[in-house]
């Protein structure tokens, strides 16, 4: 009777150090190797394609820190805004995407912006995004969240995480190049 009591506890213990170590230190080691250099614990096939995405999606984060800072929008309101996203809106924005036909940025910002509400001006993102991201990009994304969805493997409270430590560790970055507190 103790050994099932002792297996059950260690495999209690082993789904939850699992499950600790999928929704913290995954995304951790992700943001990471996206904004430095790529985690030694990382495999090989996600840091491959970490490098292809690094350059792009580093210049993305700093320029919404940057245009944060200057338009007076909070990192907390940014947050809340990822937090209040739902996986429904982000397939409905994906759907749309996959109906229309992309042919600007710009085109792209505005599905997104009647997808996606929030409660600060979104507009003051729109001239970074466009000048950020380009239409190869754009379909490169719908591609790969198309395949990602039809194998369901996108996780939202992932990719949550993701995106704000990357957009926390820019923001940090920022204010150590600024000197604001």
């Amino acid at each position: 009777m103790k050994k099932i009591f002792l297996v059950t506890g260690a495999l209690i213990l082993v789904a939850m150090a699992g499950y600790l170590a999928y929704q913290v230190y995954l995304p951790k080691m992700i943001a990471e190797s996206l904004t430095n250099e790529p985690n030694i614990l990382v495999p090989n096939d996600i840091q491959d394609r970490i490098q292809k995405i690094r350059k792009p999606v580093n210049e993305g984060a700093e320029a919404v820190v940057e245009t944060m800072h200057k338009s007076g929008v909070t990192m907390d309101q940014i947050l809340k805004a990822i937090d209040d996203a739902q996986e429904e809106q982000a397939f409905a924005f994906l759907d749309e995407l996959n109906e229309s036909q992309v042919d600007s940025s710009d085109q792209v910002f505005s599905l997104a912006k009647k997808h996606f509400p929030v409660d600060f001006n979104v507009e003051i993102f729109r001239k970074p995004f466009n000048e950020n991201v380009s239409i190869a990009h754009i379909r490169k994304g719908i591609h790969y969240a198309n395949i990602y969805k039809e194998k369901e493997e996108f996780d939202v409270s992932t990719a949550k995480s993701i995106v704000k430590r990357i957009l926390l560790q820019k923001e940090d970055e920022f204010k150590r190049l600024t000197k604001i507190n």
